[in-house]
């Protein structure tokens, strides 16, 4: 999924947003990171390279950049006297001085980061020598603003609670009063949570230092987490993404559920030349792309009534730039002049551009024949688009009156259940006519426009399966439910593969909890299992299936029987035991009947006949052999 960037970044501006880390000193950050440089080759720029702009981040994943790190002392001792900042303590954020303690920590953001626990365990930035000079070169890679300030590993254990690891893999603790509740969009805390970042102070427009320290008046700026990187968010792994992904994959699950859900409303009018009133208002998406902008509105029981965008000046971006443009505006009976002026523009223009028609026609007249202007006239159709396209080149230079009368275009985009957002599609004007930037219908004609989408999965062949390196990382997913949900990625997504933290595929726990893909699902951490899951009633009860890929029956299981000889084939159809019980049969009834004829009486009486084999042993077995064969 990487791809070269290009030299525009406007599209990537908001990419690196602030996130505050503590409720009564750090707040979100207003203005966004303006200064992000164009990638262009550095073969070009060497003299815009120094110490300030060596952060400079190739696109892959973290287990290929250990090789950058520069400290690799072991950590053996706490120093009871390291500041949080440089010569500075914060209140609210205290030192950990249990060693058994920061030892796990180390461990634990050690194997987090997929490196080692004996050093601060984060990407680093890469120095401009020739290898990686060369290294740039070959591959796409990312470049950031390097925010002035210490860098952190920020960490939300599966408790909530906030600890912080400086470059000397000191650790410190942020008291609960002290620490802000980051939540998902349902009201869900985030945990097991590790970003990588820097804090840096706030710092006003006026102020010449760099580092937004104490300021004439005796105050201080605000203290901002800027995150530059993330290793790990609310339990899923991000180390196998790209830096664009993690960026985008913290966006979603953090920055924009912190947006605020109330702005001010700076508010003035003719009477109140320098006096600006103060509101505070609901922040709806609707005004989230009013922001910065002047809106004519009246106040009227109680309430602010809507009337019309102004474009006629620009965008204000402060207060100040609010009581300039409110001192200066426009009063209805002036707009009312503009749309008079307007009026009587669009008729001078159109004068003017039949008057010009009309005179080329009689240059062309005077400068031929009759019979050639009777051949070469212009047909009725033919004048009436040369009067159009004259009148529409003479108005585009008069743009000034056409700023009262313009369209914007908007398409709805459901990214969120009961959550419709407006996207600026187009606009019109009598002066330039429709022009068209975007989808009229993102959901038939964008697709997911590259929303990530996250999805549980299991390795489990042929169904799923995780093709890895040498190194034992996965670097493909295939397999049959892979591969089909790999055709959803045509609606222009791209898919985020979360593992099970327990391995497991989902079991029930108690009533309401779950293990596993189940649980995920359940809890709408991923948005669905793309596993070849088994349907059975219990999991029906907590989630929906898809229809059967595969039916696969349960049978009896028997070893195959071995090749038999023909030598023996004969004595197959009983086992040894029958055989010799058949044998012992006719020997011991043989033998029997044979000794009831010698002894019976009746031939005392009966002589037998002369030749008669009764009293011969013979016959017996041969009479009693053919019994058995009948």
């Amino acid at each position: 999924m990487m791809q070269h960037l290009g030299a525009n970044w406007s599209q990537w501006a908001n990419i690196f947003n602030q996130v505050p880390a503590f409720s009564n000193l750090w707040e979100p950050i207003g203005h966004k990171w303006d200064n992000i440089f164009n990638q262009v080759p550095l073969s070009n720029h060497w003299e815009l390279i120094g110490h300030k702009w060596d952060n400079i981040f190739n696109q892959v994943p973290f287990s290929n950049h250990w090789e950058l790190i520069g400290h690799k002392t072991t950590f053996t001792r706490i120093n009871p006297d390291t500041k949080f900042l440089d010569d500075e303590d914060v209140e609210g954020v205290h030192l950990v001085h249990d060693f058994d303690l920061v030892r796990e920590m180390q461990v634990r953001l050690g194997k987090f980061a997929k490196g080692q626990a004996v050093f601060f365990p984060v990407m680093w930035s890469v120095s401009l020598s020739m290898k990686n000079v060369q290294s740039l070169a070959s591959k796409p890679y990312v470049v950031g603003p390097k925010p002035s300030g210490p860098r952190f590993l920020l960490y939300i254990d599966s408790s909530g609670d906030i600890f912080l690891e400086n470059m000397t893999q000191h650790i410190f603790r942020v008291d609960e009063d002290h620490a802000i509740k980051i939540e998902t969009f349902e009201g869900k805390p985030i945990t097991d949570t590790v970003l990588d970042g820097v804090i840096t102070r706030e710092k006003s427009d006026d102020d010449a230092s760099c580092n937004g320290n104490i300021k004439e008046d005796g105050t201080t700026g605000k203290l901002k987490f800027v995150i530059l990187d993330a290793i790990r968010c609310s339990g899923n792994d991000l180390t196998g993404l790209n830096i664009l992904e993690r960026i985008a994959f913290v966006r979603e699950e953090i920055i924009i559920p912190m947006t605020p859900t109330e702005a001010e409303l700076h508010v003035g009018g003719p009477k109140t030349k320098f006096e600006i009133k103060y509101d505070m208002i609901r922040l709806t998406d609707e005004m989230k792309m009013l922001d910065g902008c002047i809106i004519d509105c009246r106040y009227f029981d109680h309430q602010w009534i809507f009337i019309k965008q102004r474009h006629d000046r620009n965008h204000p971006n402060g207060s100040e730039a609010v009581k300039e443009t409110t001192a200066n505006a426009n009063s209805s009976s002036e707009r009312v002049n503009d749309l008079s002026c307007y009026t009587s523009n669009l008729l001078q223009v159109y004068v003017k551009a039949l008057h010009q028609v009309i005179r080329e026609e009689e240059t062309h007249y005077f400068q031929t024949t009759e019979d050639d202007w009777n051949r070469s006239k212009p047909s009725a159709g033919d004048r009436r688009n040369n009067i159009f396209r004259t009148l529409q080149n003479m108005w585009k230079d008069a743009t000034k009156w056409s700023s009262w009368l313009n369209w914007a275009l908007k398409a709805v985009e459901i990214k969120e259940t009961r959550k419709p957002t407006l996207l600026d599609v187009g606009v019109w004007d009598a002066a330039h006519g429709l022009v068209v930037y975007d989808d009229f219908f993102p959901h038939f004609t964008g697709g997911l426009r590259q929303r990530v989408i996250s999805v549980t999965t299991m390795e489990f062949p042929p169904w799923q399966i995780f093709e890895r390196n040498s190194q034992g990382k996965v670097v493909r997913h295939t397999g049959l439910v892979l591969e089909l949900t790999k055709e959803l990625g045509n609606l222009s997504m791209l898919w985020n593969h979360v593992e099970p933290a327990d391995g497991k595929w989902g079991s029930r726990l108690s009533f309401s909890r779950w293990t596993g893909m189940v649980e995920q699902v359940r809890t709408g951490s991923v948005a669905f299992a793309a596993a070849g899951c088994t349907v059975t009633a219990d999991r029906m009860s907590a989630v929906n299936f898809s229809m059967s890929l595969d039916a696969q029956p349960y049978t009896f299981m028997f070893a195959r029987p071995k090749q038999l000889s023909r030598a023996y084939l004969f004595i197959q159809p009983y086992t040894p035991n029958a055989w010799i019980t058949i044998f012992a049969m006719t020997i011991g009834a043989g033998s029997l009947i044979w000794s009831f004829n010698n002894i019976t009486p009746f031939y005392d009486f009966y002589p037998d006949r002369p030749g008669s084999p009764i009293f011969s042993i013979w016959p017996y077995f041969y009479a009693k052999e053919k019994c058995l064969s009948l």
